[in-house]
């Protein structure tokens, strides 16, 4: 006589097989089960959405920036980092742009509420999901190295017009810039 697992005995087969700890999910790890035809589970483990944003400029610590006060709860602080970009002065902020071969300093903060966290701060940076090539920023995943050696993935915000004129911040690091500027 056949039987037929279950779709929670199916589940719990594939996540055994794919996680040997027991279906214990990794950090950053995603897990969704979608019932298919047959009755059958599909499980799949995804990476998980980050939690972490990088700020390298007037939404940092220390900065009075009208709307970061809106976040500051639903934030905690992670350490220092850099990731792969070059920093230009604007006047009144920095822009970074994505560079393999350059790095920009910043801090790393992790969202304790991040679907309305990244709501705010896309209000802040003018970054339009639905319009993303008519936004001032992008909002990109980018890997961040933190100060402390691990590689991790942060949400940073990247500047999408025409630099024209704009200064390079050949250091990459904003604070250091505005105390010698």
């Amino acid at each position: 006589m056949c039987s037929r697992r279950t779709s929670k005995q199916e589940a719990a087969r594939l996540t055994k097989r794919r996680h040997p700890s027991a279906g214990v999910v990794p950090p950053r790890i995603r897990r969704i089960a979608l019932r298919a035809p047959l009755g059958r589970a599909l499980v799949y483990d995804i990476p998980a959405m980050t939690d972490l944003v990088f700020f390298y400029g007037t939404l940092m610590s220390g900065f009075k920036r009208e709307g970061r006060t809106r976040v500051d709860l639903a934030l905690e602080s992670v350490g220092s980092g850099t990731i792969p970009a070059v920093l230009f002065d604007l006047g009144f902020y920095p822009a970074a742009v994505p560079a393999a071969d350059s790095k920009v300093h910043g801090e790393v903060h992790r969202m304790l509420e991040p679907e309305t966290v990244l709501r705010q701060l896309d209000e802040i940076e003018g970054y339009r999901h639905e319009e993303p090539d008519a936004s001032l920023y992008i909002r990109v995943e980018t890997p961040v190295l933190l100060d402390d050696g691990r590689l991790d993935r942060a949400w940073v915000y990247f500047y999408n017009a025409p630099l024209g004129g704009a200064q390079r911040i050949k250091s990459g690091d904003y604070l250091e810039y505005l105390k010698v500027k």
